[in-house]
């Protein structure tokens, strides 16, 4: 039986900020292969998630922005095949390099659909 991350379910793990651009987070918010993460499942893992925030696109929320859930465009929140205790220096560097493969592009979906994919 696999363990829970050490860590609270919703919790920022790394994130990454061109200033002005774009900021990348990513974090654990209990997902696994099928869904919430089952510690009971021996081939369920948990799984990070990452999202990617406009901070150019002008705020409408009315609600308060979290790090997982951030309204300034439409599919820019993914699950990854990265889980949960990939090393923390390893995480920041692919924030980064998501912030800089988006950063001046108009359109992002396909590009952060293809990081999605990402696995240790």
């Amino acid at each position: 039986m696999k363990e829970r991350p050490d860590f609270e379910s919703s919790e920022l793990i790394a994130s990454y900020e061109i200033k002005g651009e774009v900021r990348v987070n990513i974090g654990w918010i209990g997902e696994g292969w099928c869904g919430d993460f089952d510690e009971d499942d021996p081939d369920d893992e948990p799984l990070l998630r990452f999202d990617v925030h406009d901070l150019k696109y002008p705020k409408d929320m009315e609600e308060e922005e979290t790090w997982w859930n951030c309204r300034s465009r439409q599919d820019n929140s993914y699950c990854t095949q990265l889980p949960a205790w990939t090393p923390i220096e390893r995480l920041q560097e692919i924030c980064k390099a998501i912030a800089e493969s988006v950063a001046g592009e108009e359109h992002w979906k396909r590009r952060l659909e293809e990081w999605s994919w990402i696995r240790e």
